[in-house]
Parts: C-alpha cells; structure tokens; sequence
C-alpha cells in the first residue's frame, strides 16, 4: 500500500509552510517561530497560541528540495513519523511547519508543486509565508489557504532590530503568540 494517502482516518494532515528562494531567511524564520536559537533540525514543539492555549506541532527547518525529499518522498517521511505517534496516543491532527523553496533545486520541483501533492495526499494547507515574493503571491493563493508575504526578509535578517519585526509578522500571519 502506497503511503501517499494518508492511512489513517483517524487523524489529518495539517501544514504550515514556509516559502522562498535561496537566503531568503526561511529556516531563521522557523527556527524562531518554534523557538529554536541556531542551527538545529527541528523537532515536535509546543506552540503558544495568540488566543490562548498550545498547538503541537512538528517542525522541519531546512528546506524540502535541500533535504532531496521528492513530493513523494517528503509525503512518506512526514507520515512515518505521524503513524508512530498515532500509536502510542490518539491524535485528531499532526501539524506540521515546512520550509519549501520557490525555485527548482537539486533537480526537484518549486513549491506549488510540492503543495498540490500534499493536498492530493489530503493534507489541509493551514497557512502560507512568502518571504520576498510578492510577485508569486497568486501562483500561492490560489491554493485557498491564508497566504501572507513578508517582503525585505532577508535584508531584514541582516539587521538585528529587524529580525524580529520578519519574525513577529510571521507569527501573526500564524495566529502563534
């Protein structure tokens, strides 16, 4: 049986992403939105919600493409790691941050891509970031999710004071506190 699908009923795919081209400052940005200072993978997170109350939520920095996932592929890992969870306790949702990059890289598609597989898969698209690319901002929204850009980020990142106001949007855009 193909893993493709989601297996099971039981649960649903939820999935934030994070989306740019190369040094646009999509893995700071993550690592900031799930609290995480520096270089790291990632890793489950609790996220504090801005109306109150935590979303667990699974987060990947780095970005599909540079990782060399296929759409196909980055579907089979995220749900290995959701069916072992969905083992050990009931869940109504596994959330997931990506981070995906707007152009073609190491030979795999751009994000759009990416995103039509995973609703295919029937992955809900909660919410979408662009960093610096508001003249993609239609090729995204069409997807019918929140979509939101974030222009300068990466000049932005540059500057201390800056990066947190990259940071503080994003968290609005996501509803996280």
């Amino acid at each position: 049986m193909s893993e493709t699908v989601n297996p099971s009923p039981a649960y649903r795919v939820r999935l934030w992403a994070v989306i740019g081209e190369p040094r646009s400052g999509k893995s700071s940005t993550i690592g900031a939105l799930m609290s995480q200072a520096g270089r790291g993978r990632g890793g489950r997170r609790d996220i504090l919600l801005r109306g109150g109350g935590w979303l667990v939520v699974h987060c990947y920095r780095g970005s599909v493409q540079e990782a060399n996932r296929s759409p196909e592929r980055s579907v089979e890992q995220i749900l290995k790691v959701a069916k072992t969870l969905a083992r050990h306790q009931p869940m109504a949702y596994f959330n997931v941050l990506i981070a995906l990059r707007s152009d073609v890289c190491n030979g795999l598609p751009k994000a759009d891509h990416y995103l039509a597989h995973y609703l295919q898969a029937g992955w809900e698209l909660q919410s979408l970031i662009l960093l610096d690319l508001m003249k993609e901002y239609d090729r995204y929204a069409r997807f019918g999710a929140p979509t939101a850009v974030i222009d300068n980020s990466a000049e932005a990142l540059l500057k201390q004071r800056q990066r947190n106001w990259v940071f503080g949007a994003a968290r609005n855009h996501f509803g996280w506190a």
